[in-house]
């Protein structure tokens, strides 16, 4: 029976290693200069690393590791091509997280759904953005 316990727990040491061997493998590391949102957390300008702990999940956490935000994200299709990128939406001041992209990585290749805070964002710069722009002249 002790043989069989130790073989379990040297089997569950294996895979955890090799859960963060991957976890390692798709890790960003990137300094974002604005307050950004991520799901329904609002993040400081500031140095973060950007994670897939498991499929369709992205973590977001800063340098410091005081702040974090998960998010479920969908596989993308746009091709990440050579490089590393974080797509963000901006609407007014409000800066979006919407997409991961990753080269060396194909689980962080990711858009992120549009959020309801987001719809509402987007809903009232479209009517900003409609006001008739008047202009007066006289003589």
């Amino acid at each position: 029976m002790k043989h069989i316990t130790s073989l379990v727990l040297l089997s569950a040491l294996s895979l955890a290693m090799a859960t963060a061997a991957v976890a390692q493998q798709s890790l960003l590391k990137a300094k974002i200069p604005f307050s950004f949102i991520v799901g329904d957390q609002e993040l400081a300008p500031g140095e973060y690393t950007i994670s897939s702990p498991s499929s369709n999940l992205v973590e977001v956490r800063s340098a410091d590791r005081l702040s974090a935000a998960s998010i479920v994200a969908l596989p993308s299709h746009d091709d990440a091509g050579s490089g590393n990128k974080l797509i963000f939406t901006r609407y007014g001041n409000l800066y979006f997280l919407h997409g991961v992209q990753c080269a060396s990585s194909h689980s962080m290749d990711v858009t992120i759904p549009t959020t309801k805070r987001e719809k509402e964002m987007r809903t009232l710069e479209a009517r900003l953005r409609k006001a008739p722009d008047v202009q007066l002249a006289a003589r």
